[in-house]
């Protein structure tokens, strides 16, 4: 059956803190959006181009650029699944 896979955008890791990943993809960097004491990154991801991740500025790779691929990766734990056939949108 199918299902619809969630995850906050603060437990996405990017570039080298993924590596300790075990849901490890690619993602292209679309758009930067500076919020305070963090950066919200949209990614495009296995074909969906509003993927975010969040984090903290202090991490945040400074030669990384719109247009660059990047491994993401997040840890098992971490997702939830939902039911796509009770999402209302």
């Amino acid at each position: 059956e199918p299902v619809t896979l969630s995850i906050r955008p603060e437990r996405v890791r990017l570039n080298g803190s993924s590596e300790s990943c075990r849901n490890r993809f690619s993602g292209r960097v679309a758009e930067f959006i500076y919020l305070g004491d963090h950066v919200r990154v949209r990614l495009e991801v296995c074909g969906m181009s509003n993927f975010f991740v969040k984090q903290p500025i202090a991490e945040l790779d400074t030669a990384l650029a719109v247009g660059d691929v990047v491994p993401i990766g997040w840890q098992v734990e971490h997702v939830r699944a939902l039911d796509p056939l009770l999402d209302s949108h």
